[in-house]
Order: structure tokens, then sequence, then C-alpha cells
């Protein structure tokens, strides 16, 4: 199940990766096949197939869904089918062949828009996963120089612009557009051209579990409205306030279906 809840893109790679391993090992069948080779393929197939389902299910794509279990019925007869290929002059799984043609459409269609979401996000979440390195190594500077000491939400913003400069062009401070009632006054940070949104907050004694809850789901669901693709949101809770950040983090993510919220939490 744990494979279920990945992203698309991540998703279609290992359904790629099981459908070539199954042509592989059919292309060794010109001689006849071996029962354990079987088993094997028809492991990695019915995997390819359940995973294409939830795929198609996750971008909203029901009509080819419902094709795609119509193939997986058929078969279910014989998972095991092979053709000869003329061109090639070696066996191939007629299952792989068909899925594989199905997802080549789908992803012509769609996954571009995809990639260009899902890759721009790996690297910001990457750059936020290294926030805290980057501060401890920005202490030791040479016959102790002055550095940016991290102290509220604007050192975070000030320390994560600069890194993400180094692989985007265009990173902005600015509000791009109308607001929703009671929402933030500004976006802490965006990416223009990829579409995500970064928001930084910082726990202190002022600010309470449940009021900072009710202020980033009023936030999502701006940004939602804006019509970005991604929002990023960053905690600074070091002193510990979140009680069940898990559950903190899970109820953010459910505010806005469809809507991509990734959450770190700097502890």
């Amino acid at each position: 199940m744990a494979r279920y809840a990945k992203k698309p893109l991540k998703l279609l790679t290992e359904i790629r990766r099981d459908l070539v391993e199954a042509d592989r090992i059919c292309v060794n069948w010109e001689e006849g096949s071996e029962p354990e080779d079987e088993e094997r393929v028809e492991g990695l197939l019915e995997r390819a197939f359940e995973g294409a389902l939830v795929l198609m299910e996750a971008i909203g794509r029901r009509d080819t869904r419902r094709r795609i279990l119509a193939l997986y019925e058929r078969a279910k007869k014989k998972l095991t089918a092979t053709k000869y290929s003329i061109n090639a002059m070696e066996p191939y799984s007629v299952w792989s062949y068909r899925l594989s043609n199905i997802l080549n459409a789908v992803e012509k269609a769609q996954f571009q828009l995809a990639k260009d979401v899902e890759e721009p996000l790996d690297l910001v979440l990457g750059i936020v996963d290294r926030l805290q390195v980057v501060e401890r190594a920005l202490k030791h500077r040479y016959s102790s120089r002055k550095t940016l000491l991290v102290k509220d939400e604007y050192d975070i913003q000030d320390l994560l612009r600069s890194l993400l400069a180094i692989h985007f062009d265009d990173v902005s401070a600015e509000d791009p557009g109308p607001k929703f009632a009671g929402s933030s006054n500004r976006v802490d940070l965006f990416l223009r051209r990829e579409r995500i949104a970064i928001e930084v907050k910082k726990m202190r004694s002022s600010l309470s579990e449940a009021a900072l809850g009710r202020a980033l789901k009023l936030d999502i669901v701006d940004y939602r409205q804006r019509e970005f693709d991604a929002l990023v949101i960053v905690i600074d809770d070091r002193g510990g306030q979140l009680r069940n950040a898990k559950g903190f983090v899970r109820d953010l993510r459910k505010v806005e279906k469809g809507f991509h919220v990734d959450v770190r939490i700097l502890s």
C-alpha cells in the first residue's frame, strides 16, 4: 500500500520498471518458460496493473481507469501470454505491451504538466530538508566573522530565498493576486514560473497550535484560489510546541483535495 501514496510520476516510473522486467523475462521464453519465471511475470504484471489503476484514479482519468480495468480482467485469464515480435525477433509480453501503450498516451496528454510541477517541487523540498544543516554550517565562519543567525521566520525566508536562487530564476516575495478573507497579507515566497508557494511559520509562546492550524487552513484555500499548483509549508517548531505534529500535518493535507500541500517541520 505504501507505493500508492507516492507522487504520480514516481508511481509511473515504478509501473514502467515492472513492465520492463516482465518483458526481460519473456525474452528468454523462445525455448519455453519455467514455472518460477511465469510466477515472477504474473506478480510483476499484477503489480503494474494495480498501480496503473491507482494512478488513473489519482490523476482523475476515470475513463482510462475503466479501460485498464477491462484489460486487466482479460489479462488475468493468462498473464503470461506472449507474442513473437517480427521486428525484434524475440517474444514479448502481450499485456505489458498493451498496458504500456495506454500509459504512453496518458503520459503525452497529461504528465508533462505533472513533471513541470513535481521535479521543481522535489528540489524545493530537498532544500528545506537541508536547511538546518546550512544554518549550522553558517555558524562556523573564518575568524568568527558575522553571519546570518536564524531567529525568526524572516531569517528563514531570507535563507530559503538565497538557496532557492541556486536552482530557480524567479524567486519572489510579492503578493501575486487577490487574497481570500482572513488569509495572510502576502505570500512569503513563491516560484513564479513553477507556481509553487512557500509559507514559513515559527512557533512562539503567543501562537497556539489551534490558531496556527486555523491560519494555515485559510492560507491553503487562498493559495488554491490563486491557482498555485503546490504549496510548501515550513514550520519552525524547535521549541517543541506542536503536541501532535503528525496529526497536525495530516489535517492540513486534507483541507483542499486535489491541491498538493507539503509540510516540513523544523525541530
